[in-house]
């Protein structure tokens, strides 16, 4: 984060009353549907989005050697819910403590979902999206690889995570997902590229959750596929123009007091539904809900 720092449809969406029309970066045009490596729809309920005041926080491997469970806020409030990372900084990386973690916030009750980081590819990570929903790519054919290589992060993200839930003897992936945006990692120049990395990671989660994008956000704990990042950041990396059908995670609150101030943020296509706030007492993003 910035402290530690079905096929959905590549068409079109109309997001229900939030207002906005979006459409995908150029050359999306190709269907995914004949890709036929997809998750299951995952089954088990998420983070509560809409329940406005609700209270969590998010951690991930920094917080491996020393995390102690917290359950109180820094404004008095109970903690709700979590957000865990699945990476270690990158795509394609793997948070080893994802288990334990899991278990400890599990215990207290809370609701549960996951942040995968996401990056563009460089260097010989262009072969980690030859082949996908898109088919085999040229070497040469740079959106159809960067489409891939997003689609390709998620589900390793996504796996990843089910795997290791099953280890610990669960069975049903949560169905709350976001994706960690930041200048930190690598992004193309080519702000194009990044948005189909972006996009294809989108649609992988969209799936694999059974998120429906024609609808409007902020519906009890059903599932969600959201973007963490800030306005200034999406636009060095995303560009203005792209607004992906999904919802919003911001930062920068001063308190979980002022942090209801940032819930109209605009971010992406929807809404913004989480603002996060750094608990410096405690070492702990904390995130509060729109």
């Amino acid at each position: 984060m910035l402290k530690w720092r079905r096929t959905i449809g590549l068409a079109i969406v109309v997001i229900g009353t939030l207002g906005a029309t979006l459409v995908p970066p150029a050359g999306l045009g190709r269907s995914a549907l004949a890709y036929a490596d997809v998750a299951e729809a995952a089954g088990a309920p998420g983070i509560p989005i809409g329940a406005s005041g609700a209270v969590g926080m998010d951690v991930s491997f920094p917080q491996c050697a020393k995390f102690n469970v917290p359950t109180v806020a820094s404004n008095g409030a109970p903690y709700t819910f979590a957000i865990i990372g699945v990476n270690h900084g990158r795509a394609f990386t793997q948070n080893t403590c994802l288990a334990d973690e899991y278990r400890a916030l599990n215990a207290r009750g809370y609701a549960l979902g996951f942040v995968m980081n996401l990056n563009s590819p460089r260097n010989g990570a262009l072969s980690q999206g030859q082949q996908g929903p898109l088919g085999v790519c040229a070497m040469d054919d740079l959106p159809c690889l960067n489409y891939n290589y997003g689609w390709n992060a998620a589900q390793d993200a996504y796996s990843y995570t089910r795997q290791t839930l099953e280890s610990i003897g669960v069975t049903d992936v949560p169905t709350s997902w976001f994706m960690d945006i930041e200048v930190t990692n690598y992004w193309s120049r080519d702000l194009t590229l990044n948005d189909q990395v972006l996009q294809g990671a989108v649609d992988f989660l969209g799936e694999a959750t059974g998120y429906n994008m024609t609808v409007p956000s902020g519906t009890g704990a059903s599932p969600v596929v959201a973007i963490y990042s800030v306005p200034s950041q999406w636009a060095q990396i995303a560009g203005s123009s792209y607004q992906p059908a999904v919802v919003g995670w911001t930062t920068g609150a001063r308190s979980l007091a002022t942090a209801s101030r940032l819930c109209s943020t605009r971010l992406v296509g929807g809404a913004t539904q989480i603002v996060q706030h750094w608990n410096s007492s405690l070492n702990l993003d904390e995130d509060y809900l729109c």
